[in-house]
């Protein structure tokens, strides 16, 4: 710096040169300070901008490697299009999605969790599954207790429950299933039947043999594929599983016999259509077979993009309850994201779970074209939520499963939920099928259940 205080040539330059003089020979003082600064900053960031360049240094917090992800259906797709979205904010990282067939992915998930070998960084699994993968597998799966605890009133109280294991926390809460009762409001409109007055399940049995009687056909109330499933809904809907919080077997229980007793009684009246896959019950809904149906969420996006001919003749009600004033939420379960923690690029593997899992583009999308709904209760906040869908004669459907989902009651699966669902549905087939006593029945699957597991 020499006497007058110019510590460059260029500073030199810059003060003597005319323009900032007045006629007088006097310096433009405040227009020099702001010159000074403007040029000072860009020197100091070029300075910045070369020293990181020749020496490759980094950001500490850029994120790059490949994320490997498992999952199957729509949640495979689903995550390839949050993926795709993802890799645009980090560049140099590449998401791959590997899309296992379904009938094998629970199976190929035990394995690599067995042997460590070829593990994904992430995977999706059913809710009920973790607290049997996360007890069968201890060290396999990443504990996100202080992350995902920390944040607990942003998801479904019920999803996170679940993902609960010895007050550990393991995985993400991903998607929810809540059940409603989707209905051909105009086949009930023409047999004079209101869905507002349908209160209980006798009234819904009530008002299927009306609307049968009415077209003088075999019109269906529900459409079941799985007793099991529905035994396992009607359970939801009293707030209790297989299981009581404390891991012991409930199933000969008040509320187990009662769920085992509608679901025979459903089945008894005549109003139940059988399917064996997807496409069978989209035959039976296009030929008027089905006039209502409990189902999860994802039939929004079935019956728009399948039945369009249908569009404005189909609307939503809450599941009627086993007494009036009773429960009316239930959900079928969904989908969490786990992380192992042989995940080969740990940090990129959990932003981008938390990315799948927070992003409203990315929930909106996944929403719309995978008939996935979020369990990020935030995301129930958005406008999209108030918008009427024309498909359901503009009711504001996407509201009524956001509220069904919060108000679905936390149910323990406990470690031997898998182990258990098989005996489950056998049980109810001698109920259902060969018409053997459900008390009986029930009392036996208790016995035997608790003393395959040792649990009084």
């Amino acid at each position: 710096m020499d006497f007058y205080g110019y510590s460059s040539e260029w500073q030199r330059a810059v003060i003597e040169y005319p323009v900032f003089r007045t006629k007088g020979g006097k310096r433009v003082k405040k227009l020099l300070i702001y010159i000074l600064i403007f040029m000072l900053s860009i020197s100091a960031a070029a300075c910045g901008n070369s020293e990181k360049k020749d020496n490759g240094v980094k950001s500490k917090n850029e994120l790059e490697g490949t994320v490997v992800v498992w999952s199957y259906g729509t949640a495979a797709k689903a995550l390839q299009d949050a993926g795709n979205r993802f890799v645009k904010n980090h560049p140099k990282v590449k998401v791959e999605v590997k899309e296992i067939k379904e009938n094998s992915y629970y199976d190929s998930i035990v394995v690599t969790l067995s042997s460590g070998i070829d593990m994904p960084d992430i995977f999706t699994t059913e809710g009920e599954r973790v607290q049997y993968l996360a007890s069968r597998f201890p060290g396999k799966l990443q504990e996100l207790s202080e992350e995902v605890a920390s944040n607990k009133d942003d998801y479904l109280k019920s999803k996170l429950f679940e993902l609960s294991v010895n007050k550990k926390i393991y995985g993400y809460p991903w998607t929810s299933e809540p059940i409603a009762v989707f209905y051909r409001e105009d086949m009930f409109k023409a047999a004079e039947i209101s869905a507002e007055d349908i209160k209980t399940w006798e009234q819904y049995i009530d008002a299927g043999k009306s609307l049968a009687a009415y077209n003088k056909s075999d019109t269906k109330m529900l459409a079941v594929n799985d007793v099991e499933w529905l035994y396992r809904i009607l359970l939801c809907q009293l707030g209790t599983g297989y299981f009581d919080n404390e891991g012991k077997p409930v199933f000969d229980s008040v509320d187990s016999i009662k769920a085992a007793t509608m679901a025979k009684t459903l089945k008894d009246s005549n109003l139940v259509y059988s399917y064996s896959d997807l496409n069978s019950l989209i035959s039976g809904i296009k030929n008027g077979k089905v006039a209502a149906l409990p189902m999860d969420v994802s039939l929004v996006k079935v019956l728009k993009e399948q039945c369009g001919e249908l569009n404005g003749k189909w609307a939503v009600m809450e599941l009627p309850a086993f007494e009036f004033g009773g429960k009316t939420a239930a959900s079928s379960g969904g989908l969490d994201i786990m992380v192992t923690t042989g995940a080969k690029n740990n940090k990129a593997a959990q932003e981008f779970a938390r990315y799948a899992v927070k992003d409203t583009n990315v929930l909106s999308d996944m929403l719309i074209k995978n008939g996935l709904l979020s369990c990020y209760t935030p995301f129930f906040n958005e406008l999209f939520f108030q918008n009427k869908v024309s498909y359901f004669n503009g009711q504001r459907t996407w509201r009524i499963f956001s509220k069904i989902s919060k108000d679905v009651k936390e149910i323990n699966h406990t470690e031997n939920y898998v182990e258990t669902q098989q005996s489950v549905k056998e049980a109810l087939d001698k109920v259902i099928e060969k018409n053997e006593d459900i008390k009986t029945t029930l009392e036996e699957l208790q016995k035997n259940t608790r003393g395959r597991y040792g649990k009084e």
